[in-house]
């Protein structure tokens, strides 16, 4: 049986790709290999390509957090995302930033550190790449981390990848240590 996300979160009246939920296959991939157990709302929200994601006091903490960053890398579908209060650390935020900018890139591995600068020629995005999506852009307009534990290097990892995507037009990272 196959999955379609909603039809209006493709551009140009392009239909739903028939591909198999690859990003919900991929979150429950990472999740066996951290050991955790995959939840149920995400692993639907990621096999139907949800536009909204909210997961607010959800508990995610740092592997829960890692293996919905390999299924959120995947699904070009998303539109907001609320992880606010879920005990992330820096190195979720890191893992965080790193499925955002490959949702961009559409790069598996690209490596992302707090320390360096992203250039603008780094996170460009040719007009009208459609990476085998269906012609869906994997943009992103609304982000919330409030209220959890990302310290200096995980603010400087989100703020890097942030200022890269044009198209956000809400992003709060308020009341973290």
């Amino acid at each position: 049986q196959k999955q379609k996300p909603e039809y209006d979160l493709f551009e140009n009246g392009i239909e739903a790709p028939t591909l198999p939920p690859q990003a919900e296959a991929k979150y429950k991939t990472r999740c066996k290999q951290l050991g955790v157990l995959p939840s149920k709302k995400i692993a639907e929200a990621l096999a139907h390509g949800d536009p909204k994601l909210a997961l607010p006091h959800y508990g995610l903490g740092s592997a829960g957090c890692s293996a919905l960053c390999a299924g959120i890398a995947l699904n070009r579908g998303l539109r907001s995302l609320d992880l606010s209060a879920n005990s992330m650390n820096s190195s979720s935020m890191i893992s965080l930033a790193r499925s955002l900018l490959s949702r961009v890139q559409n790069e598996q591995n690209l490596e992302v550190f707090p320390h360096e600068q992203l250039e603008d020629d780094d996170v460009e995005e040719e007009e009208g790449n459609s990476s085998g999506s269906g012609g869906l852009k994997p943009i992103l307009t609304e982000l919330s981390l409030d209220d959890n534990d990302a310290k200096a290097e995980g603010a400087l990892a989100m703020f890097s990848i942030v200022a890269a995507m044009q198209e956000l037009e809400s992003f709060t990272m308020s009341k973290n240590s």
